[in-house]
């Protein structure tokens, strides 16, 4: 368990602050995407006017007379890495980001601090009830009823200070993330 000290309220810091950039990314990437009815034009349009895609078309027909498969797939490729030059993502594609984002903004997250396992976590749901009483709290250890009979979040004194001093900052990030 981790104290909840002015070390590691930094590395929370840095990893709601990570968290944040991260789903701010993927907003933009999802306000860039062209409608499906946008991007089926615009691919329409690459198909028709582009000359790179022209040529990997031209390969894959090789490819295919010679029944090598693995050649048509690396050219599938390259005939999305066009596409995707050209019109962006696809609603496919921004689907697939979104499903993928709540476990990689945790990771990505966790990563930059440094935590393992469930640090992360456990210094967000520590910080929830604190805060929502700091203005009242005295110095000294701090005993918050939790769900259920006889539960309580403990904080040390010197996790009682550090948090006060920053329940501010720190729960404004959690808000950003939540």
């Amino acid at each position: 368990i981790l104290e909840m000290n002015a070390a590691n309220l930094d590395r929370l810091m840095l990893a709601l602050r990570t968290e944040r950039a991260y789903m701010d990314s993927i907003a933009a990437v999802k306000r860039a995407a062209k409608t499906p009815e946008q991007y089926g034009q615009c691919m329409m349009q690459v198909y028709t006017t582009s000359p790179a895609l022209q040529a990997v078309n031209d390969s894959v027909q090789i490819l295919v007379e010679r029944q090598d498969m693995n050649g048509v797939a690396r050219m599938g490729e390259r005939q999305q890495a066009i596409i995707r030059t050209s019109c962006g993502i696809s609603a496919d594609d921004v689907q697939k980001l979104e499903q993928e984002a709540g476990r990689e903004r945790n990771k990505r997250a966790k990563e930059a601090a440094g935590f393992q396992g469930y640090e992360y976590a456990y210094l967000k749901e520590r910080l929830t009830p604190f805060c929502a009483i700091a203005a009242t709290v005295a110095p000294g250890e701090v005993r918050i009823p939790g769900d259920g009979r006889g539960i309580f979040w403990v904080y040390s004194p010197v996790e009682a200070e550090q948090l006060k001093a920053r329940c501010g900052e720190l729960t404004a990030a959690v808000n950003a993330v939540s």
